[in-house]
């Protein structure tokens, strides 16, 4: 435990996690401030952001950057997959 806590690419990805929970955050309460950014963009944005840190988590601390190919494959088409599903809701509607 304590030589996952000490490695420095999982401490990376954990600090990428927070930054981009943190603008997520700061955008979902605060972005309508900005007069330029429509409603609908920003949700995709955030949803977006999201997917990003489903795959931060699945590719990092899931440990699938060490499985085999396939299992890479598949978790990342999953995560591609169902972010263009979620994303084209907003074209349908």
């Amino acid at each position: 435990m304590k030589s996952l806590i000490l490695d420095r690419n999982i401490m990376m990805v954990w600090l990428a996690l927070l930054a981009v929970s943190s603008v997520a955050w700061l955008l979902s309460n605060f972005g309508m401030v900005f007069e330029s950014i429509n409603g609908t963009h920003l949700s995709q944005l955030l949803v977006v952001l999201g997917y990003l840190k489903i795959w931060m988590v699945v590719h990092y601390f899931m440990e699938i950057k060490h499985a085999p190919r396939y299992l890479q494959l598949f978790c990342e088409g999953w995560v591609v997959l169902s972010c263009i599903s979620v994303l084209s809701i907003f074209y349908i509607l």
